[in-house]
């Protein structure tokens, strides 16, 4: 039961504390998903009430039930003091990550019935390689913890007893009805699990709706306003004279790339005026969604996985001439949720942005980085 519970409880920490660290941390999300591996998805914190709870606890439930059946079927008890203590100790290693391995497949089965049919049957199957991944390190990471509780609990408990079932002898008639309800919880909860994405996604979608698009009236004679992204974000500096403004550059993105779980996309700057213009900055992003309301999507200043970022420096752009910069972020298979239609870019903050239609698996409650301009060959 140790072996579990420490199992269960590892996994909700490590998904809560990467999910906390990639949205308030300055700390790349890559640096901390080396540490703390994304077990419970970070868009699955985001989602409507009471998803936030249900999906994590879930999540480790199964886990815990999958780790005792384990632990219970393939690790015989074998006394501290035995020979064969440490082979034990990683047969209970292994026990834990084939669990969190078999937790992961179940929610992205669920990712999976969430986006049924699919846009495009070549993305159906993108979040379930991240998501293998993660679980399989995090059983790697940190799951000799768990195992070397067990083994600590069963020594200091029995020293003749051990950490896994008895000796695969004779079971009691109690011992069997605890396993065939340990097996039914484990299952139900495996069912839930599978469940949670597509009901998860239905729910935040339809309070995302509620909360942003007013309630009709049966006297309004026109539409309702849609409120999306300012035309002109904000600024916390006063622009250079000499700086590219949005009346003097042409802007346009390019197609997006994407490897396995990550995404990127180039954007590029043509200068259309008859003189030569400054960048000094980050480019100016904002998101709307499909219908066009205003996206929750934090931009970070910075590279990723897809793209590099050499950090702001003063770029000349010359009469025709281009620059370049670079999105990069994780796929995010949003369970329903409505995803980017527009992207409004700008040369830098409180300059007038330019809206350009996308198609992008971006939902609210992500995040996206952003690299700094930097020259480019002119298109042709």
């Amino acid at each position: 039961m140790a072996v579990a519970v420490t199992a269960g409880f590892g996994w909700l920490l490590s998904g809560a504390l990467f999910a906390g660290l990639s949205r308030f941390s300055p700390l790349p999300a890559s640096l901390a998903r080396m540490v703390v591996p994304e077990t419970v998805t970070a868009s699955s914190w985001s989602t409507a009430m009471p998803w936030p709870v249900m999906v994590p606890l879930l999540s480790a439930l199964t886990l815990f039930g999958l780790v005792q059946l384990m632990v219970g079927l393939f690790v015989p008890r074998t006394a501290p003091d035995h020979p064969g203590n440490r082979a034990v100790m990683g047969a209970v290693w292994l026990c834990v990550v084939l669990a969190s391995f078999l937790t992961s497949a179940l929610w992205s089965a669920g990712s999976i019935l969430a986006q049924w049919p699919p846009p495009r049957a070549s993305l159906l199957f993108e979040g379930t390689g991240p998501a293998f991944l993660a679980a399989g390190y995090w059983g790697i990471l940190w799951g000799w913890i768990p195992a070397l509780v067990g083994q600590c609990v069963a020594g200091n408990a029995d020293h003749n007893g051990g950490i896994g079932n008895a000796d695969h002898g004779t079971v009691t008639l109690g011992g069997r009805r605890a396993w065939g309800a340990l097996t039914a919880a484990t299952a139900l909860c495996a069912v839930l699990l599978v469940a949670a994405a597509p009901l998860s996604g239905a729910a935040t979608r339809a309070a995302s709706q509620a909360k942003a698009r007013p309630a009709p009236s049966p006297s309004a004679t026109a539409p309702p306003v849609v409120y999306g992204s300012p035309t002109v974000g904000p600024s916390l500096q006063a622009p250079d004279p000499g700086w590219c403004r949005g009346d003097q550059v042409s802007i346009s993105l390019g197609e997006p790339d994407a490897a396995t779980g990550h995404r990127g996309m180039a954007i590029r700057l043509v200068n259309t005026s008859p003189t030569s213009c400054v960048l000094n900055a980050y480019p100016d992003i904002a998101f709307n969604d499909t219908d066009g309301w205003a996206m929750d999507v934090l931009t970070v200043r910075g590279g990723s996985f897809m793209t590099t970022d050499t950090g702001p420096r003063p770029v000349t752009v010359a009469p025709g001439a281009a620059a370049q910069a670079a999105l990069g972020w994780n796929a995010m298979a949003g369970a329903g949720d409505t995803r980017v239609g527009t992207i409004l870019v700008s040369p830098f903050p409180g300059a007038v942005r330019t809206a350009l239609p996308a198609d992008l698996d971006v939902v609210s409650g992500g995040y996206v980085a952003v690299t700094a301009w930097s020259l480019a060959k002119p298109a042709g």
